[in-house]
């Protein structure tokens, strides 16, 4: 279970004076376990500074971010780096729209490295739709699309509780993104959590749950 509550960001522009922006002015929301939960808004309207929040990229002004883990319930917005980095590989994980990949390293080495056999790993990339006379290859040399299935498998290595997830499927083309929402609801169905951000909402029978609309900042919609 994925618990927010009273949840706040802002950033200083230094370039204007030190101005302060407020990004994120009080987010309440839940994500319960098996749900898939869309954020939907405006450019600008703090959906992605949101999942960062969550994540640890940024770092929340106030509020809280409660998270149940097997070692009891922790708030990602005070817990120390260290324990950060362990929640991340076990139960917290997100994808973003770009993958950022050390050069030279192949695809199933890059999605082993997550901790699962070569076996699993271009299993996992074949089912995600990525051809396999490519999993030996260095992603520096594929298309967009197929860099994001690369990205999309290392987040799917390993089981994990949350999945955050920024507009993942953005650079796909239609096949591959029935083919990664297919996986996706597997996941759920089997008790992952989803917060989500898409480019065009999935039309999929029962894969989202609840659709919140930020505006400015604040949650001002909220459909079921």
């Amino acid at each position: 279970m994925l618990r927010i509550r009273g949840l706040t960001k802002s950033f200083t522009d230094h370039l204007r004076g030190g101005t302060i922006r407020p990004v994120l002015r009080g987010i309440d929301l839940d994500v319960a376990p098996g749900q898939c939960v869309v954020l939907t808004g405006a450019s600008g309207s703090g959906k992605s500074s949101l999942l960062r929040c969550i994540y640890g990229t940024y770092a929340a002004d106030t509020g809280s971010i409660h998270l149940d883990t097997p070692d009891g319930t922790v708030d990602l917005a005070r817990v120390p780096d260290r324990d950060l980095i362990r929640i991340r590989r076990g139960q917290l994980g997100m994808v973003t729209q770009f993958l950022s990949a050390p050069p030279r390293v192949s695809a199933r080495d890059l999605v082993a490295e997550q901790g699962i056999t070569l076996e699993h790993s271009t299993g996992l990339l074949t089912e995600l739709g990525l051809d396999p006379a490519l999993h030996a290859l260095a992603p520096s040399t594929f298309s967009g699309g197929e860099r994001q299935l690369v990205n999309i498998a290392i987040a799917l290595a390993r089981p994990r509780s949350v999945l955050l997830l920024d507009e993942i499927t953005a650079s796909l083309d239609h096949n591959r993104r029935a083919t990664v929402l297919r996986v996706l609801a597997e996941r759920k169905n089997s008790g992952t959590a989803l917060l989500a951000i898409f480019h065009e909402l999935p039309d999929e029978p029962g894969f989202i749950d609840e659709v919140l609309r930020l505006d400015g900042g604040r949650v001002v919609e909220a459909v079921a």
